[in-house]
């Protein structure tokens, strides 16, 4: 059983599509469920995301307190019913396919990260991550993808990890040292990061 946190902002154009492969790849094989928590978006994803739980496996929540990603994550993982996670974000660069490969991993490690191996951002963008990347290698010791919106992780973890907001952007650096300094074992699974829908 698993819950899968996204955090939306204006993804009107996206996330039904999302939803519908999430649940082409994941019914077959487990229980799951959606939880979406949208950061006071003006493009009716609200609305639609209201509609669509009535037919699918989907929870909606608007956005409590400051607006930012870190702040829509932790909502809906305190929301969370399942003792597996997942966060994932909505524009579809993420193949949510890669989720069932990520969860069967869960058998070796107590995080799985996606490694972003096909990236088609511009250059700046592209030499931006590549700095921090090698900054995240040498000062953290974090052989991986830092900045994925995809992971998958046991309840364990995040409970653990006692994950404070820093920033209303950066939640994945702090949630993975911390999780690495406790002892727990991280993983990835390297994806095809496609262009923004």
């Amino acid at each position: 059983m698993l819950s899968i946190v996204v955090p939306v902002y204006n993804e009107k154009e996206n996330v039904e599509v999302l939803i519908l492969r999430i649940e082409r790849t994941l019914s077959p094989y487990f229980e799951f469920e959606i939880i979406f928590v949208d950061d006071k978006s003006d493009d009716g994803t609200f609305e639609l995301l209201s509609d669509l739980s009535q037919n699918h496996p989907i929870r909606v929540f608007r956005k409590i307190g400051k607006r930012g990603k870190s702040y829509s994550l932790v909502q809906g993982l305190r929301e969370a019913q399942f003792d597996t996670l997942a966060i994932i974000d909505a524009d579809l660069q993420y193949p949510p396919e890669a989720i069932l490969e990520m969860v069967k991993k869960l058998n070796e490690f107590d995080v799985v990260v996606a490694n972003r191996k096909t990236d088609r951002n511009t250059f700046l963008r592209k030499a931006l991550s590549g700095t921090f990347r090698l900054i995240n290698k040498s000062i953290f010791n974090l052989n991986f993808d830092v900045q994925s919106g995809l992971k998958v992780f046991r309840r364990e973890v995040w409970e653990s990890s006692a994950y404070k907001i820093n920033s209303p952007w950066t939640f994945d650096l702090e949630f993975l040292r911390r999780s690495r300094d406790l002892g727990f074992k991280i993983g990835s699974v390297d994806i095809e990061f496609s262009k923004r829908n």
